[in-house]
């Protein structure tokens, strides 16, 4: 068994051990901390008076791909970074180790110039990061890719706030020019033009609203030249809440007219109405704007054409059946039965079988003027006024 002399000299040579720790602890914060003394002497001294990284021992005289292997990646006092010369050249681009890299406008892969941060891990695996710093609307665009075992995934392309928005309904769409009709409120991406707001590309856009349910869009040259249109709004059931019909002016002014949805007898949702855009919502524009960026960050004019304008189909005049009896008074009831077995076998044969009239059909034409012989013009239109369901 161990003396008690043994043990206590034990207990000392482990607080020893533990001041000593303590001490160089405090020697590597007052470096962080830029707090040693010119005059203090030792390898924690010397760190903490450096100007920059060629004065690490590691680094002296050293040349810039030299310092790279330590991932300092630009290095000397150049504030720019070394080019990744092509970045789609495989040769190249997997000799390139951890660091800061740039590269130039007029790569196959992306729209402009801008830096790279690699990621390597060995002579087999990396992952590189594009951040865009010039290119117009691309500007601060960013895409990733990863190498290993010989294999270079393609350049993958991350969605943002600056490249997509957030439709009506929520849901991520890609951006362009956005004006979001009968929005009031301003956020990141979008600000206050008329009646509605507009992002960052359809910046000059303005909308009036002209009348209930009509709206006037200028500043632009119609709808973008390809993908979607319009967004409309939608309820929690995913159905529409109103339907729009466009029509573009010769210098690009889009009317837009929104309109209710009904269910017509044919069981065709359908416009009906003129209404105002919905307090609680609005309804996202995709548009073509008279200037453009080109692949170096130059604007020039739009030379694309927009697209069609949008159509919807509205309510065609029908009248159930079930209406026009639900409509009479039972001695009109009784007077219609007599009158109506006089006309011909073909159209009481039509009106026995139909379920509603189009009011476009001689059954309705024949049936118009027996009730305005009997009742007038106004009861007529009356018992046959269209019939429709307000839509769900």
């Amino acid at each position: 068994m161990a003396t008690e002399e043994q043990a206590d000299a034990a207990r000392q040579a482990l607080l020893d051990q533990f001041v000593t720790l303590e001490q160089r602890t405090r020697e590597v914060i007052d470096v962080l901390k830029g707090g040693i003394d010119v005059g203090q002497s030792g390898t924690l001294g010397d760190l903490a008076l450096l100007d920059n990284a060629n004065q690490i021992p590691q680094f002296a005289g050293a040349a810039l791909t030299e310092m790279q292997k330590y991932g300092v990646g630009c290095g000397s006092d150049s504030p720019q970074p070394p080019r990744m010369s092509d970045v789609d050249n495989i040769a190249e681009i997997t000799s390139l180790k951890s660091g800061l890299y740039g590269y130039d406008v007029g790569q196959d892969s992306i729209d402009g110039a801008g830096t790279v941060l690699r990621g390597f891990w060995n002579g087999d695996q990396f992952t590189d990061t594009f951040v865009q710093h010039f290119g117009g609307a691309q500007r601060g665009q960013m895409w990733t890719r990863a190498y290993q075992n010989g294999e270079l995934t393609p350049l993958r392309r991350h969605w943002d706030t600056g490249n997509t928005t957030v439709d009506s309904n929520g849901f991520i769409k890609q951006a362009s020019p956005i004006f979001r009709l009968g929005a009031q409120t301003e956020d990141g991406q979008h600000k206050l033009a008329g009646a509605g707001t507009a992002n960052t590309e359809a910046q000059g856009v303005t909308a009036e609203h002209v009348e209930t349910g009509v709206y006037r869009v200028s500043g632009a040259l119609g709808f973008a030249a390809e993908g979607w249109r319009a967004e409309l709004p939608r309820s929690g059931d995913g159905a529409r809440r109103c339907l729009i019909e466009t029509e573009t002016a010769g210098d690009g002014t889009i009317t837009v007219r929104v309109y209710s949805i009904v269910t017509d007898p044919r069981g065709n949702r359908v416009a009906h109405e003129l209404i105002d855009v919905p307090d609680d919502t609005f309804i996202p524009l995709r548009l073509l704007m008279p200037m453009t960026t080109d692949d170096e960050g130059n604007e020039v004019e739009t030379t694309a054409e927009p697209q069609a304008d949008i159509t919807v189909e509205h309510l065609r005049p029908a009248t159930y059946k079930l209406d026009v009896w639900d409509r009479m008074t039972d001695d009109e009831a009784e007077v219609f039965e007599t009158e109506f077995s006089n006309v011909g076998a073909k159209l009481r044969g039509m009106w026995r079988d139909c379920r509603y009239v189009d009011h476009d059909s001689p059954l309705f034409s024949t049936l118009r003027g027996m009730m305005v012989e009997q009742w007038g013009e106004v009861r007529a239109d009356e018992l046959l006024a269209c019939s429709y369901s307000e839509a769900q």
